[in-house]
């Protein structure tokens, strides 16, 4: 918590080594923590107003984003509630829905998703032989422990998106896929 002798600036604030998202507060760039801090009630309501309404109630979104905002900078409790109580609730929906789901890799490859595989399976990469990776991430894609790499990997969802598109075109000349 701050002490009250250090400026109110993000520059000053924002605590190091935490991931994070930017969001404006009163045109001020601030860092929201990429990640939920804890799990309570305010996530679950977020999270279900976004599946059954595609939408968030603003003072949710608002309670969301002072947890982000306290997360990621060293604020005092009365800092963070007048912060946030600037922002607009709009302004706040990118940093709660990258808490929920992570930002946007820029590209996943068949690694990433195999590590991702079996560290999700409590299972060490590294401590896998060469020799039987393919067979235990297929075992793990079989028995409904892993997803599977084509839903994962960035190159094969976009093979899968073109072949959609094709299918699609196909269709409207008159074709079957």
């Amino acid at each position: 918590m701050s002490d009250g002798h250090v400026p109110l600036e993000p520059a000053y604030r924002v605590r190091p080594g935490v991931p994070g998202t930017i969001a404006e507060i009163a045109g001020v760039p601030w860092v929201f923590a990429a990640y939920i801090p804890y799990l309570d009630y305010v996530w679950d309501q977020l999270f279900d107003q976004n599946m059954v309404a595609g939408r968030y109630e603003d003072g949710l979104l608002v309670k969301g984003g002072l947890r982000l905002l306290a997360e990621a900078n060293d604020l005092t409790e009365a800092e963070a509630v007048g912060l946030i109580a600037a922002a607009k609730p709009a302004d706040l929906v990118r940093p709660v829905e990258v808490a929920f789901m992570g930002a946007d890799p820029a590209y996943r490859s068949y690694s990433d998703w195999a590590r991702s595989a079996l560290w999700a399976n409590g299972i060490d990469p590294e401590s896998v032989p060469p020799a039987v990776r393919r067979d235990t991430l297929v075992h793990l894609v079989e028995t409904g422990r892993a997803v599977p790499a084509e839903d994962f990997v960035s190159s094969a969802e976009a093979a899968t998106a073109r072949a959609a598109l094709a299918r699609m075109g196909a269709r409207r000349n008159g074709h079957r896929p």
